[in-house]
């Protein structure tokens, strides 16, 4: 049982940890320091994020029937790392670079891959993974110990 919890409480703080959130509030911010700058073009993308997110929860429903969770969860943090990585490698090396529409585009992509990555895997995978694997008479325990570190970060 130990061992069960522990996977419950990992896989809880490493999607609130991974926070979502950021991206949402942040990236209107991010998109424009990448030289992303009409408002109506920021508006846009939060759309289109809004969008990207809500298909790939639709697909995550289909994949999670016919694949098993483990190697959802697995893509979906390797997702998450590689278009991090690759944002702030655009940064790291173009960062001076406000005008540049490629790296605008670059930007914009990685970070609808971040959200699609967590949306079909870890966003809403953490929450099946720990129902099922907690006993019947713990998943009520199991699941407000997990949810104990959203409420406590203010989340509404």
């Amino acid at each position: 049982m130990q061992r069960v919890l522990t996977i419950v409480l990992m896989l809880q703080f490493f999607q609130q940890a991974s926070d979502i959130d950021s991206v949402v509030l942040y990236g209107p911010g991010v998109l424009a320091a990448a030289g992303v700058t009409p408002n109506t073009l920021l508006l846009g993308l939060n759309v289109v994020f809004g969008v990207a997110k809500a298909s790939s929860i639709l697909i995550a429903m289909a994949l999670t029937a016919r694949v098993r969770r483990r190697p959802l969860l697995l893509a979906s943090t390797g997702g998450m790392t590689a278009s991090l990585l690759v944002l702030g490698s655009v940064f790291t090396a173009f960062g001076g670079a406000r005008d540049d529409a490629a790296v605008a585009a670059v930007a914009v992509t990685v970070v609808v891959a971040f959200a699609c990555a967590f949306s079909v895997g870890i966003g809403p995978l953490a929450w099946v993974y720990s129902s099922e694997i907690l006993p019947l008479r713990q998943r009520g325990q199991g699941a407000s110990v997990g949810t104990a570190r959203t409420a406590s970060r203010g989340h509404h």
